[in-house]
């Protein structure tokens, strides 16, 4: 990608994703591997262009309209301090996805926790997962003893995340698209808070995903 993300080499992507050369080329990224988390496309750029790198797990279209599930390492490309392009790498981990976000939701979940255990467990970057894998089979997260967050747990963090960003119920619920009353029950723990809906809180009050959904023991 050149230093605005657009696509500048296509490679092996076209094998992954059975998207063209002709059909990515020019092209912002993201536009066209439309990832399903929408909403940390801006903080990552930011990130890779302060840091200059970012490694995650994502979910990408595929041309079919199914989802590819990859782990993915973007690099910065500096000349003289400036950054002139990225670099990405791609391993698919799974293929042939629902296109819907809730049913792909918990694979993302799972892998991303995955990779972050293996990274405490032996204090170095993780190694990229070597083949398909649909996410879903016993033991994917066994490197870790992880536990789902109860409602009342994911509430409290909410609640914690938002006071520290400095935004009221009121405040929040606008810039999120929700219900104050909505938020409100979800911060008491009364009712459980989708992954969907927690990815439209994620921009203003900071953190992962799986940060409010999982604990370890």
């Amino acid at each position: 990608m050149d230093a605005e993300f657009a696509v500048a080499d296509w490679g092996e992507a076209e094998r992954i994703y059975g998207i063209t050369p002709q059909q990515a080329l020019g092209r912002h990224g993201a536009e066209v591997l439309q990832p399903l988390d929408t909403a940390a496309i801006s903080a990552r750029e930011q990130a890779l262009r302060k840091t200059g790198l970012w490694r995650g797990v994502e979910a990408f279209r595929h041309a079919n309209g199914s989802r590819v599930l990859v782990e993915l390492v973007v690099q910065a490309v500096r000349c003289r301090e400036q950054v002139v392009g990225f670099i990405g790498e791609h391993w698919p981990l799974a293929v042939g996805l629902p296109a819907h976000q809730d049913a792909v939701e918990e694979v993302i979940i799972r892998k991303r926790l995955q990779i972050a255990g293996n990274s405490s467990v032996t204090g170095a970057t993780p190694e990229p997962s070597q083949g398909p894998d649909s996410g879903l089979g016993s033991g994917v997260v066994a490197v870790t003893d992880i536990r789902e967050s109860t409602p009342l747990e994911v509430g409290a963090k909410l609640r914690n995340a938002r006071e520290k960003a400095k935004l009221s119920k009121r405040q929040l619920a606008h810039l999120a698209g929700v219900r104050e009353g909505q938020l409100r029950l979800w911060e008491r723990g009364e009712h459980r808070i989708s992954a969907a809906n927690l990815m439209r809180l994620i921009p203003h009050i900071g953190g992962q995903l799986e940060d409010y959904l999982f604990d370890r023991r």
